[in-house]
């Protein structure tokens, strides 16, 4: 929490929290957080929450407003769409930890898509692990010797995705011909590797911003509810992907 010299108004004690993640942790943590503003009632406290990976549902029970997340169902819902506007039918979902609630999201997308397209979901192609490189070059190489036909692979960051590239290529797989790769950040190193990678970005900027401008809002003095507001991911295409 931090004090702010507001000049013509009142102090205000504003606290921002940024949660990475939603967990087995996070409820507890959400109940500390209602203890403190139950011991705070007053105008004096304004609380924002920012969460890049939550379950929007339960998020929005435990917060009550005043929170921004990013939409993981949107993001893996266009990245599996997009595949399969390119003819892709065996799509491939390879997740990090599958308990958390941005796994369940971006699971839920992938499903959606299949749906929408009338593709049966093969439980065998959804794979979890963990968010690496190396996980990303396990998998490709498992799913290579295991002899399933797949023509597309969404994941559930860019680090499995580029471990997937990186073996699909070395085992002289063309990519995107052959298959496809979507990963799901749009992290640095997306744009440097070779071929580079299509994936999710996830608005930090607009969420940033969002959360600047309540903030204002909070040190300006406005009572006013806060929204809870959810944000739209956009789809980045490159060299991983048939851009048609």
């Amino acid at each position: 929490g931090k004090k702010v010299n507001t000049g013509a108004y009142a102090d205000k004690y504003i606290l921002v929290n940024v949660w990475a993640t939603w967990n087995s942790n996070s409820h507890e943590q959400i109940k500390k957080l209602r203890e403190l503003k139950e011991k705070v009632r007053s105008e004096n406290l304004g609380i924002l929450n920012i969460s890049l990976d939550s379950d929007t549902a339960a998020w929005k029970n435990a917060v009550r407003g005043d929170s921004i997340i990013g939409d993981n169902v949107r993001g893996a819902y266009k990245s599996a769409s997009h595949l399969m506007k390119n003819g892709s039918r065996r799509v491939v979902y390879v997740e990090g930890n599958p308990n958390t609630a941005g796994s369940r999201q971006r699971l839920r997308g992938y499903k959606q898509a299949h749906t929408e397209f009338g593709v049966p979901v093969r439980e065998e192609f959804i794979i979890s692990g963990e968010y690496s490189i190396v996980f990303g070059q396990e998998t490709a190489k498992k799913l290579l010797e295991s002899g399933l036909e797949f023509d597309g692979i969404i994941t559930g960051s860019d680090l499995i995705a580029i471990g997937i590239v990186s073996q699909l290529m070395k085992s002289g797989v063309r990519v995107p011909e052959d298959v496809e790769v979507i990963g799901f950040d749009n992290i640095e190193l997306t744009t440097v590797i070779t071929p580079s990678l299509s994936t999710i970005s996830k608005p930090h900027y607009e969420m940033a911003q969002h959360i600047s401008e309540q903030l204002i809002r909070i040190i300006q003095g406005e009572t006013i509810p806060l929204p809870h507001t959810v944000v739209e991911p956009e789809l980045i295409l490159r060299e991983t992907t048939r851009n048609k």
